[in-house]
């Protein structure tokens, strides 16, 4: 019954020279769909209220407001730095309730944008071009870029459903050790929770 443990699979790598993925492919692939997710988001964000906009959820605190803030910090800091401005990677940016909706998601576009903008630029040594403040090339920094934004998309839709913005319950998982969607949890406002 399980005579395929005594054997040696006779497998064929279909990853070989020319076939690679090119990390200018995989951020390509990465920043598009980014991108696509982040504006259907805006547009269940656009139904949200001035106070959902800024209600800091638990555990970490924040509000949808905070975590796209997050995003196109995340995006200034590290494209400055990218540029030659190494000094912009130890910025801190302060959070902040007082920003319009609109001027959030007109930061957003030019954060995104304008890494679009960079990594076009880019050519194939570029990208492979070592940083040592990082101890790794220049595609890793971008790689990180696109998981940063992804994270906080996570925080955002599951702020978004518990509000009940959403209809979705459920989200892709993007852990590869899980292989279903996950149940989004259920979380509540700050300062709401039972001690």
């Amino acid at each position: 019954m399980l005579e395929f443990l005594a054997t040696t699979p006779n497998l064929k790598s279909t990853h070989n020279g020319e076939n690679l993925l090119k990390p200018a492919d995989l951020i390509a692939t990465m920043s598009s769909e980014n991108s696509s997710r982040f504006l259907k988001l805006w547009g269940a964000i656009d139904t949200m209220t001035d106070a959902e906009f800024n209600l800091a959820f638990e555990p970490d605190n924040r509000s949808v407001s905070h975590h796209l803030q997050l995003v196109v910090a995340e995006y200034e800091r590290w494209l400055g730095f990218l540029e030659g401005d190494i000094e912009s990677l130890f910025d801190d940016h302060e959070l902040t309730s007082n920003i319009k909706r609109q001027d959030l998601h007109r930061y957003w576009n030019s954060a995104n944008q304008k890494f679009r903008n960079f990594f076009y630029k880019q050519s194939e040594a570029d990208l492979h071009k070592h940083l040592d403040e990082i101890n790794g090339p220049m595609w890793e920094a971008l790689i990180h870029l696109m998981m940063r934004a992804e994270e906080h998309h996570n925080y955002i839709i599951t702020i978004l459903a518990n509000l009940g913005k959403l209809p979705e319950v459920k989200r892709a998982n993007r852990d590869l050790w899980q292989y279903r969607p996950e149940t989004l949890p259920k979380i509540q406002p700050v300062g709401s929770m039972v001690r």
